[in-house]
Parts: structure tokens; sequence; C-alpha cells
């Protein structure tokens, strides 16, 4: 749906509602002696663990978009295009599709685990990125000068364990982006500009890896932090 409630204004929003059925998920983890026989089979070390790809649930998304443009016109100053954005999804898990007969026969296991998929992966589909997102950004042009300025709101996001108490919660973040760019012909543009130019990263986790792995929990954006760059583009 768009609408125009003012000259140089315009306001677009669209909903979705989406349902796959059969969606791949990587299983948890699987150990213990009551797999050995089927990882031996296969030339697998026993002593490891595996996990694999399976289409595992059904699942429903729905969301809405929102975008906001308008044009501002300065004279002598120039333009400027004013633009914001909002998105909100958020998908459930419908069915959860039962483990093969195989491993369901495979009995006791003691000191293992042969949970086919459980609140971990139920996670990486329901709360592993953000809800919510804002994007704010204003273009401003004199001549062949552009400066465009961008920043960006990521809602929180959440890493599911098996066991409910080792949830973790990581904040919402803004990324700001910065490009200046000036035209020098009609097909050569030089740009200097910056990515996340504040260098924000996500949230830590609280108990980090002991080897430095997953320093970060889950991140809609870069984790390295804020990056500069220059470039040439020449259009053909």
């Amino acid at each position: 749906m768009t609408w125009q409630p003012a000259p140089r204004t315009s306001l677009t929003a669209d909903a979705y509602w989406i349902e796959i059925d059969d969606r791949i998920a990587r299983t948890e983890s699987l150990y213990g002696p009551a797999l050995a026989p089927i990882l031996a089979a296969q030339g697998v070390d026993t002593s490891t663990w595996t996990s694999y790809y399976t289409n595992a649930f059904d699942t429903r998304t729905r969301g809405l978009d929102i975008v906001l443009d308008h044009s501002s016109q300065y004279g002598a100053w120039g333009n400027v295009r004013w633009s914001a954005g909002f998105n909100y999804n958020k998908t459930i898990i419908t069915d959860v599709k039962d483990a093969p007969a195989a491993l369901q026969g495979l009995g006791s296991n003691p000191g293992g685990s042969l949970t086919w998929v459980g609140r971990a992966r139920e996670g990486d589909l329901t709360d592993a990125q953000p809800k919510t997102k804002w994007v704010l950004g204003g273009k401003w042009t004199l001549g062949d000068l552009g400066v465009n300025l961008q920043t960006t709101r990521y809602g929180k996001v959440k890493t599911l364990q098996q066991l409910e108490s080792g949830d973790r919660s990581f904040g919402a973040k803004w990324i700001t982006d910065l490009d200046v760019s000036y035209t020098l012909y009609d097909n050569i543009t030089l740009s200097v500009g910056g990515t996340n130019i504040f260098d924000v990263r996500p949230d830590k986790h609280a108990i980090p890896s002991a080897v430095g792995l997953n320093l970060y929990g889950n991140s809609p954006f870069y984790p390295g932090g804020g990056f500069w760059y220059s470039k040439i583009a020449y259009d053909f």
C-alpha cells in the first residue's frame, strides 16, 4: 500500500504472512555409546559428536514493513532526501517433526545425548534474529557533492539453550554509516566513508569460551566493529 500524504512525501506499508513446511534446520549435537555403532559404520571416530541438517520444523512468519520518504529543497544549499523505515517480524514454530526411527530406536545412551531438535534449534528460528529494525537516513546533495548518513537500530536477540537457565539475551544496538561522494565527471565518482563509524560491538557472552571462540552473542551486524573506506566508481 502506498500513500502520498503531502508533496514530495510518500508512505509505503506492506504486511506479509509466510508459512514454510519441512523447514531445514541443524540437529542438536548427538553423541554417546548408543550412537557409536552408527558412527563407526561411517568411518567416524566414535568418541566425537555429530549433527546434520534435516527437515525439522513447520514455521509461520508474520511481519510488517513501513517506509516513509520525504524530499526537502533548500535552494542554494541543496536538497535532502529523508527516509525512515521500520520492520517487525515474528516467527513461530507450528510443528516439530519426529526424530528418525533409527534414532528413536537406539535405546539407552548413558552419558550421551540423542535429542534430535530441542530448544536451542528452535531458538535459532524464533529468537536469534531481531524482531524489530529501524532505519533512519538522510542524503544531502549539492551539485556533484553528496553526503549520505544512515543509522540502523537492530532489536534485541536471544540465544536459547537446552536448559532455560543457560539462555542469553543481547541488547539492541544502533549502527551508523556515512558516505561522502563527489562526481568528477559524468561517469567517475570518488567516495570516502565508514561503516559502523562509532565502532559499536555486540554484547559479549557473560561466560565466553575458554579458547576465545564465540566472544560475542548472536549479531545481525558484523561484530568486528567499524571500518573506513575510499573508492572510485566508473560507470560504463
